[in-house]
């Protein structure tokens, strides 16, 4: 049965297409092919290399913009926030900060908040005397004549309303 078999197997291979042994003539001429294709290849991947080198010089500036306006916004942004934190800080007090870091603005507001306190500025009243003679000093500078205006009444405006009414009518009837 083996010997079937291979009978069988050897006439298939003999009738099918002829295959060509490799020569070295033909090694020849494809070794000559590829170092056409390698510098064609070459190129193509130097001339790759060239544009993502610029890609990424132009992203890596793009970046560094990028970091340099967060920067000046965050700084922008702890100026104001200081601002807002402690009213006594104005523009011309914060042009004094020569700090950059928002931790360090803020620490620098602190600073001067607490040597600049809010009320350092205000005056405080003095206490009232109950001395009569003051007290009349004080009414007589709020009303040189002496008369202290009475607190209106209810009704006064109705009178007032009242009286004009019947002053048109005297001007009417006399025209």
């Amino acid at each position: 049965m083996a010997d079937n078999e291979e009978t069988q197997t050897t006439p298939d291979t003999e009738t099918g297409p002829q295959v060509k042994p490799e020569t070295g003539a033909d090694e020849s001429a494809n070794v000559q092919a590829e170092p056409q294709t390698d510098s064609d290849e070459v190129a193509k991947w130097k001339a790759m290399s060239r544009k993502n080198q610029k890609q990424s010089e132009a992203n890596l500036h793009q970046l560094q913009q990028v970091q340099a306006e967060l920067a000046q916004m965050k700084t922008d942004n702890a100026r104001l926030t200081a601002k807002n934190t402690h009213p006594q800080i104005t523009d011309d007090v914060l042009a004094l900060c020569s700090e950059t870091e928002p931790d360090k603005i803020a620490a620098w507001a602190e600073q001067y908040a607490k040597l600049n306190p809010v009320n350092a500025g205000e005056v405080k009243p003095k206490p009232a005397r109950n001395d009569p003679e003051a007290l009349k000093t004080s009414l007589l500078a709020e009303n040189p004549q002496g008369v202290t205006n009475p607190k209106p009444k209810r009704g006064d405006a109705y009178k007032r309303s009242q009286e004009r009414q019947k002053s048109r009518r005297r001007n009417h009837k006399t025209n």
